[in-house]
């Protein structure tokens, strides 16, 4: 299946910190950096409610976008509505979802 690809652009505003990845029960891990924790107050959203992050492949490199909501296609849709995914149909979604073998 191809999907056609979207092109967005976005204005950088500010570096919210770095972070090293480490190795930890089989997988990698990263940790948020204090100021994004201190800037959208994640230590009142984390433990309330779920909250995740979708790692969006492009071709400048990994856009990082928050998930709310849990994981399925409509909640996913929703989190990229920024960049008009009207066309993806939930099987699009999934496929997304996929890995390349």
């Amino acid at each position: 299946m191809s999907l056609t690809p979207k092109k967005i652009e976005a204005k950088i505003i500010n570096i919210l910190g770095v972070s090293d990845p480490f190795a930890q029960g089989g997988s990698f891990r990263l940790t948020i950096p204090k100021r994004m924790a201190k800037k959208y107050d994640l230590d009142k959203t984390v433990g309330k409610k779920y909250f995740g992050f979708i790692f969006v492949d492009t071709d400048k490199g990994v856009l990082l976008v928050s998930l709310e909501k849990a994981v399925n296609p409509d909640n996913i849709q929703n989190a990229l509505n920024f960049m008009d995914t009207s066309n993806l149909t939930k099987e699009d979604l999934k496929t997304l979802f996929d890995e390349e073998e």
